[in-house]
């Protein structure tokens, strides 16, 4: 729902389009993943394929989070929305911007251009070994050299239980996969409602618990969310 919110949800016009195949399809597809034991609810990944959705803050935690919960665990990237086939999904912490009318205009695009140099983009925190908060380098230089860093190291300490670390190997192959990964993130995830999100969240339940169908509880969450965008 997260990555086809744009798609399903028109805040501008206030429209919305849950009772399209699209929706009623997506329920029964994650359904069935759920019903064929590919995905679980079990955090600790023993009951299914997959368990866990990782959001990787860091390059570091780009190799330390699988095997917090697996010996040998791996990172997959998660589906693509339909007709969709290439790319990968990306975050922000927050967002900047230069207001058009802004009278300081010059001053405020320096600013950001200050918070992209190499100086600000290779500030970390050397006392903490968590580097999640950091999120990944928009500058390409600062990235490049921590990429040929992290693969000259060859390896790094990382907690994965409280006070209890555990040695992360990285080889050149894997630092090329997150090469890839990276390169390939063109797309951004919506910024959703919460309130919608807790309507299609209460709703979607009469599914999956078999009480309803995709198609009444579509035409339900179709209903309430109309409702709400208008209101």
């Amino acid at each position: 729902m997260e990555d086809n919110y744009s798609a399903l949800v028109d805040e501008v016009n206030r429209k919305a389009d849950f009772e399209s195949g699209a929706f009623t399809g997506m329920l029964q597809r994650v359904k069935t993943l759920f019903d064929e034991n590919v995905f679980t609810e079990q955090n600790e990944g023993v009951e299914g394929y997959f368990s866990y959705r990782a959001q990787i803050g860091s390059l570091k935690d780009y190799f330390s989070f699988p095997v917090q919960y697996h010996e040998k665990g791996k990172l997959y990237q998660r589906p693509v929305p339909d007709g969709n086939r290439t790319g990968a999904y990306f975050s922000t912490f927050y967002d900047l911007g230069v207001y058009d009318k802004s009278p300081v205009k010059p001053e405020a695009w320096e600013f950001i251009k200050f918070l992209l140099s190499e100086e600000m983009q290779e500030l970390t925190n050397t006392q903490d070994r968590d580097e999640s908060y950091l999120g990944f380098p928009m500058n390409k230089a600062v990235l490049e050299r921590q990429l040929n860093r992290l693969q000259q190291d060859g390896k790094f300490e990382a907690e994965v239980e409280s006070q209890k670390f555990k040695t992360i190997k990285v080889s050149e192959a894997d630092i090329q996969v997150l090469k890839q990964t990276i390169s390939s993130a063109n797309k951004l995830r919506s910024k959703k409602s919460s309130k919608i999100e807790d309507v299609i969240t209460e709703e979607s339940k009469a599914f999956f618990t078999g009480q309803k169908t995709a198609e009444a509880v579509a035409k339900l969450i179709q209903n309430k969310v109309t409702t709400y965008l208008n209101e």
